[in-house]
């Protein structure tokens, strides 16, 4: 945003009123398709306005209102109730303004009156008061349930920023109407409103229908960050536009359209239009917005954050992705990605990024950008590849994304980002902040914005950003065309599997994706350059080695028990628990999400007290001291149990193994943690080094290279190298038909069950 040396009443830096100007326009723009989708989907949104007085609901809702319909866009600002209207439910007088199909309403002030104004000023009995607090979000969830989308904003104003404004209104004559009998009583009655106002947002800030915050000092800002995120909250497109011929006039015969205007004129009183120019200012709610030129299309686009905290956000998720899913270069691939990466990256529409690949430990298919140029595919991925030509294809897909600047078009009230590890989240509402810390965030286990999907024409443009760079730098841009023919049989393969999410989840699929790309790719003229792996079996040489499937360097899970090699641990779950193998930690999950458990490493050491000490410390908790001391097959281990808030209750164990201190939480809501106590002991009580024949029974699966035989079929081939893929998936993950016959010579993948080996003895 441009500044200038002027100060606004809240001393940060005015904003121009050109680039206000233009970026309003930008936004208002960016309405008026919002209009025509929700008048084309007969969408029904409600949009409530609320805060203090002065703090600058009419002037957003004038900016937001400014050059779209009246018909679609309404404004219900509704008077004292009527004596009828106060004998009817409380809630009726506003539903009569509830929008119909293809309609958008504005409340300025709603039924929220009843938990400021009315109970501040007395005007209402506590009983009222109270049952409205209680029976809110049960009546605005039924109206999202009934196809509203329903958006509620509290504009915050300071104590000294709505002072300044009252003293403008009584001193402007221009500005006077403004200030209502209840104004000033209001303003005696500051700290009564801040109460009623924290009350009302932790009692109807709800997931059906949340509350957004802006702080509106800055008017200006306040406005544009408002439409910002409004429209970051309603998914809708923009649609073509009717082609407009305006249409010759008629003859107008003996008519004379001036000499009329002139006798009409003679004798009579003329108007004059006044411009006002009301000199007013106002905040932001922390994000940039306004308008940039993609580096793609050339187009000017809506943002909500800029480069610079792109760049930001960018290098905070990965630190998240690499805690939260880890990385993985079985065969030493991560600096050859790399490579082939920066060469792809050379020849992106968009040159001030600095790109970074990387391998994610993911058994899934998958590849995501994020923003800042952070490019990620996972080696479940990278089995489906059969030549470099593929691999550039997928990678410059990615940059595509990450060129477009689609992951922040994706970005909206759930970011940022987190990171997804498949547990359902039943234990989320349970959890407060502090026990979903203890717990290593398992509240966030169920949300993802990395696996949100893209749009058709975005997943389009990627595409195409991606053939053209893959050509540009050598390679066959008809071969993203081949994978993605590959990547539909996998999913068609595994469609009735339980699965975590895969690059379909993220790159939604259409019915002519793969003809799309194939036709594309004729379009483009591939530069003349040698490719990095000369050959595909070259090529191949480089997957040899890589994991399919569970890691067993990470932990394995056999039914509900699991067995670490590398650690020498065994423990076991309750059967119907779900659980999850996360880089650091092993989480499970009660069936109906009441209760939950972590395994993690916290510490060095011989003592288990240790463990509570180090985690006391940093919760500023004499953990130790509540701690009672215990041994658990044979091992010393030390348990404490406490309540953690009034929602739930904590049971930790810290057991000491191997020179490391593990540590146990254990997690359930209040009601139900002494019924669930006898399963948390039992499963601490499972905590055991693995016997000789676990340890020696543990295997996990690897690509390995063999080659065919003259007319071996894909099944023979899977037969004799004992593959633990079935002819299908063979087939599938060599891109050849089930039913193919093999030349002699010919390198196929193949996956394959070993005993599994430390990483300095393995090879």
């Amino acid at each position: 945003m441009a500044k200038d040396n002027g100060q606004e009443e809240n001393g940060k830096s005015k904003l121009k009123r050109k680039e206000y100007e233009k970026e309003l326009r930008c936004l208002q723009a960016e309405l008026c398709h919002l209009q025509a989708w929700v008048k084309a989907k007969g969408l029904r949104i409600i949009v409530v306005f609320e805060g203090r007085d002065g703090a600058g609901k009419g002037g957003t809702i004038r900016a937001i209102t400014e050059r779209v319909s009246p018909r679609v866009f309404r404004v219900v600002a509704l008077p004292v109730p009527s004596d009828r209207e106060k004998s009817q439910m409380y809630v009726q007088r506003f539903v009569t303004h509830f929008p119909a199909a293809g309609e958008i309403v504005i409340f300025d002030r709603s039924w929220y009156n009843r938990a400021g104004v009315e109970h501040v000023m007395g005007f209402i009995t506590k009983e009222q008061y109270h049952r409205f607090l209680d029976l809110c979000p049960g009546v605005e969830k039924y109206f999202v349930e009934g196809g509203i989308i329903l958006i509620k904003y509290w504009l915050e104003v300071s104590n000294k920023e709505q002072e300044r404004r009252f003293h403008a209104r009584v001193d402007d004559p221009l500005r006077q109407w403004k200030l209502s009998p209840m104004d000033l009583p209001s303003r005696e009655k500051w700290y009564d409103y801040s109460r009623a106002r924290d009350r009302m947002l932790e009692a109807t800030d709800t997931k059906d229908a949340p509350w957004y915050i802006v702080h509106s000092d800055n008017k200006k800002r306040a406005r544009l960050n408002c439409i910002t995120h409004l429209l970051s909250l309603i998914p809708y497109k923009k649609l073509p536009r009717d082609k407009v011929k305006i249409p010759e006039r008629s003859d107008k015969g003996k008519y004379d359209d001036e000499e009329t205007l002139k006798m009409n004129m003679m004798g009579m009183r003329c108007a004059y239009s006044v411009s006002l120019f009301v000199l007013v200012s106002l905040v932001g709610v922390g994000m940039e917005s306004g308008c940039a030129v993609n580096p793609v299309s050339g187009q000017p686009e809506l943002t909500l954050i800029s480069e610079k905290q792109e760049q930001k956000l960018g290098a905070e998720e990965a630190k998240k992705v690499e805690e939260g899913m880890g990385f993985a270069d079985d065969s030493g691939f991560t600096p050859y990605l790399n490579q082939l990466g920066q060469r792809l990256a050379e020849h992106s529409p968009r040159k001030n990024v600095a790109f970074q690949f990387q391998i994610v430990d993911m058994a899934e298919p998958n590849a995501f950008a994020l923003p800042g140029g952070y490019i990620y595919v996972s080696r479940g991925l990278l089995t489906l590849t059969n030549t470099e030509g593929e691999l550039a294809g997928v990678v410059g897909h990615e940059i595509g994304h990450v060129a477009a600047r689609h992951a922040v078009q994706r970005i909206s009230k759930q970011a940022p980002f987190a990171v997804v590890f498949g547990i359902a989240s039943g234990i989320t509402g349970l959890v407060s902040p502090r026990v979903g810390d203890l717990l290593g965030g398992i509240g966030d286990l169920a949300q993802s914005a990395i696996f949100s999907p893209y749009s058709r024409s975005q997943e389009t443009e990627a595409d195409e950003v991606g053939q053209q760079i893959a050509a540009e730098a050598g390679w066959d841009p008809v071969e993203l065309s081949t994978f993605l023919a590959t990547l539909e049989r996998e999913v068609v393969l595994h469609e009735k599997e339980p699965r975590k999410p895969s690059f379909f989840d993220s790159h939604p699929p259409t019915p002519d994706r793969v003809a799309n790309t194939a036709r594309h790719a004729k379009s483009l003229t591939r530069a003349t350059r040698d490719p990095i792996s000369p050959t595909r079996e070259a090529y191949l040489a480089r997957l040899n080695g890589l994991v399919v499937g569970p890691r067993a360097a990470n932990g394995i899970f056999r039914e509900s028990a699991f067995l670490h090699p590398d650690l020498n641990v065994f423990l076991k779950f309750p059967g119907k628990w779900a659980h999850e193998n996360a880089p650091g930690r092993i989480v499970a999950a009660a069936p109906n999400g009441d209760a939950a458990m972590v395994l993690q490493v916290v510490a060095k050491g011989d003592d288990p007290l240790e463990g509570a000490r180090v985690l006391g410390q940093a919760k500023k908790i004499d953990l130790a001291a509540k701690a009672e001391t215990l041994t658990i097959n044979g091992l010393q281990a030390a348990r404490a149990v406490f309540p953690a808030d009034s929602k739930a209750h904590l049971e930790l164990t810290w057991i000491a193994h191997g020179g490391l201190i593990f540590q146990l939480v254990a997690v359930a809501s209040a009601d139900r943690f002494n019924d669930l106590q006898p399963a948390f002991k039992s499963v601490a009580g499972s905590f055991r080094p693995l016997s000789a024949s676990e340890r020696a029974g543990i295997t996990e699966h690897r690509v390995r290279l063999i080659t065919a035989r003259t007319g071996e079929t894909i099944e023979a081939l899977a037969t004799r190298a004992h593959s633990a893929w079935k002819t299908e998936e063979v087939a599938v993950a060599n891109g050849l038909a089930a039913t193919a016959q093999l030349r002699q010579g010919q390198v196929i993948k193949v996956a394959v069950e070993e005993p599994y080996e430390t990483e300095g003895s393995r090879r």
